[in-house]
């Protein structure tokens, strides 16, 4: 695991995928990057390893992704040779919110269904934590770890653990 020079910091993601953002003609490594639906299957991989417990979901709202002019990628950026870096206003409009929004059809053996849930708005700057909307954690106790820690600003911490796999 990378920990691209940041104290504490260990990258989670898959080592192949993350080799294979790089590759691309802007390196992906370099955006910070949000999934717009929760308990997809990177979470489900995360939690599997690491445990629910030991994972937060950061959340900001659309209006700050396009008031800031992010970019969205409309589907797993690892589907194709060169993933679609789309403006905001345009790639909102290219991701399958029919799948998104179907919860209960949701089965992640169908590809059309993974692809489609692991769509990003991307930005490649820092997020600074005062414009994060809500942290959702899973438990009480992981709530309690969170609010142990120092803080510059205050964030809702808001346990769901309906959004944990």
């Amino acid at each position: 695991m990378k920990s691209r020079g940041i104290t504490g910091f260990i990258d989670i993601a898959d080592p192949e995928i993350l080799d294979k953002r790089e590759q691309y003609t802007q390196a992906l490594s370099r955006h910070v990057l949000f999934h717009f639906y929760a308990n997809n299957p990177f979470d489900y991989a995360v939690c599997r390893r690491y445990g629910s417990e030991n994972m937060a979901i950061i959340t900001i709202r659309r209006t700050l992704s396009k008031a800031n002019e992010f970019f969205i990628i409309p589907s797993h950026p690892v589907n194709r040779t060169t993933p679609e870096i789309l403006p905001y206003e345009k790639g909102i409009e290219q991701i399958r919110w029919d799948i998104l929004d179907n919860e209960a059809g949701r089965d992640y053996q169908d590809r059309d269904i993974r692809q489609a849930c692991m769509a990003e708005c991307v930005m490649d700057y820092t997020i600074p934590a005062g414009a994060f909307s809500f942290i959702y954690v899973s438990s009480d106790q992981a709530k309690r770890r969170i609010d142990a820690m120092p803080k510059k600003t205050d964030v809702s911490i808001r346990i769901n653990p309906h959004m944990f796999p």
